[in-house]
């Protein structure tokens, strides 16, 4: 009653060393990643301060935006 058919499909999630230290590299590195795309959503919105009809996305009081996609509202 506990066997499988032999044609289930079955998923490995295990993430191979390999894999695993260019991860650990890159997270060691993300407070810097982050300052970095503010910065430059910064410049952008400093850039486009003066065109009519633009204008930025505000992060909320509540927390900081992680700046991923820097969303220009147009009208």
């Amino acid at each position: 009653m506990g066997v499988r058919p032999r044609d289930s499909v079955v998923y490995n999630y295990r993430l191979p060393n390999l894999n695993a230290a260019p991860g650990c590299t890159q997270l060691e590195q993300l407070p810097d990643f982050l300052e970095r795309k503010r910065t430059l959503a910064e410049r952008y919105r400093h850039a486009f301060a003066q065109v009519d009809g633009v204008s930025f996305v505000q992060e909320p009081d509540f927390d900081r935006s992680k700046y991923w996609l820097t969303v220009l509202l147009l009208g």
